[in-house]
């Protein structure tokens, strides 16, 4: 469904651009969940990510982290240091690529994993408590829709698009890492 949108103003609206709104909201949310586990655990953000991902995929490596949490390498090398440090993380080396080095939870990590993963399914629960159950649904499917596009802005004129060009059907889905979480968050709705 090739969709006809309006003609983009002149001037950027900051405070109704998409954009700007959804890393506006994923700023407060994150906020709001770091005044808890901050505090209680001495983490920051980039850390706290780095454990849920590693708790939720045991034995992983970092370049599995740098695809999943949408950071650079750098960012994830560093939180893992500091994760190793704090005593929560283990690296050892794989026994089936001598290069690679495998990730997991330490007890302590595993502690503190445990008792932060229900505070943050009730807190999402909490923020979509905020709508109707129909909008939670389409806020989930819309956002796996739109997470799912290989999108790409045309320095031309700023188009989104995907390889194609086309906004409609022939957007390619590419599944990705969060697919899974996103089917989770999908089933725990309905459940």
């Amino acid at each position: 469904m090739q969709q006809d949108l309006p003609e983009p103003p002149r001037r950027l609206d900051v405070e109704n651009f998409l954009l700007y709104r959804l890393s506006m909201l994923s700023r407060k949310l994150s906020d709001a969940m770091e005044a808890y586990y901050g505090p209680r655990h001495g983490l920051q953000r980039a850390q706290w990510r780095m454990l849920m991902l590693i708790g939720s995929e045991p034995r992983c490596t970092a370049s599995t982290l740098v695809r999943r949490a949408s950071l650079d390498a750098v960012a994830v090398h560093r939180a893992v240091g500091q994760l190793i440090h704090a005593g929560l993380v283990i690296r050892s080396p794989s026994a089936a690529d001598g290069r690679a080095k495998l990730l997991r939870l330490s007890a302590r990590g595993q502690r503190v994993h445990d008792e932060t993963v229900p505070v943050a399914m009730t807190f999402e629960r909490r923020v979509l408590s905020e709508l109707s159950p129909a909008q939670a649904r389409f806020l989930l499917e819309a956002l796996a829709r739109l997470e799912s596009v290989n999108w790409v802005a045309d320095a031309d004129g700023g188009d989104a698009h995907v390889k194609d060009g086309r906004i409609g059907p022939a957007m390619q889905s590419n599944g990705g890492p969060r697919a899974a979480s996103r089917a989770r968050t999908r089933a725990r709705l309905r459940g």
